[in-house]
C-alpha cells in the first residue's frame, strides 16, 4: 500500500514546486479530445473550489496507475467521499475513487500542431456533448476498431 501513495505524492510535489505536470497521454479512452501522444499539462486542484462536471481531472487508481479522465458526479459512502470518472469513449465509469487519489485538473493539451486550452469552445462542447448523450462512447469505440481494421 506505502508504494502506490508513493508515485502520487512525488506528481503533487512537482505540482506543489512549479505550479504544473506535463504527461504524455497513453491510450484512446479520451479519443478525440485526447490522443495517444498528446502532452496533457496538469496543474494542482484547489483545495477550496469543488470539482466541476465535465473537468478532466488526473487520479491514481488502485493499482497506482495514472489516468486523467473527465469528471461526472461524487458520493458519500460510510462518511467517505468518492468520485466518478469516465474515460469519453469508454462505455462504463471508472471505479470509485477517493479524495485522496486526485491529483490535478487538465488544463491544456499540446498537440503535434496546436494547443487546445481545457477552457476553449471546442473543448467545452465536446465535453458537453460527451455528456449529455451517454450513447456517444459506443458510437465512438466502433469507430476507432473500424479505423484499426482499415490499418491492417
Amino acid at each position: 500500500m506505502k508504494e502506490q501513495h508513493l508515485p502520487i505524492n512525488s506528481i503533487k510535489s512537482i505540482l506543489e514546486k512549479k505550479g504544473w505536470i506535463d504527461i504524455p497521454s497513453s491510450g484512446v479512452s479520451m479519443y478525440p479530445l485526447i490522443k495517444q501522444g498528446d502532452i496533457c499539462r496538469f496543474v494542482p486542484l484547489d483545495s477550496k473550489s469543488s470539482l466541476k462536471k465535465g473537468e478532466i481531472i488526473l487520479f491514481a487508481c488502485e493499482d497506482g496507475r495514472l489516468i486523467g479522465h473527465r469528471y461526472y458526479g461524487s458520493f458519500m459512502e460510510k462518511g467517505v467521499s468518492y468520485y466518478l470518472f469516465k474515460g469519453d469513449t469508454n462505455v462504463r465509469y471508472d471505479p470509485p475513487v477517493e479524495k485522496s487519489c486526485l491529483i490535478g485538473k487538465l488544463t491544456f493539451i499540446k498537440k503535434e500542431k496546436v494547443n487546445i486550452r481545457s477552457d476553449s469552445m471546442i473543448s467545452q462542447l465536446w465535453g458537453t456533448v460527451v455528456i449529455s448523450l451517454p450513447a456517444l462512447p459506443r458510437y465512438c469505440k466502433r469507430y476507432m476498431n473500424f479505423k484499426s481494421r482499415l490499418r491492417i
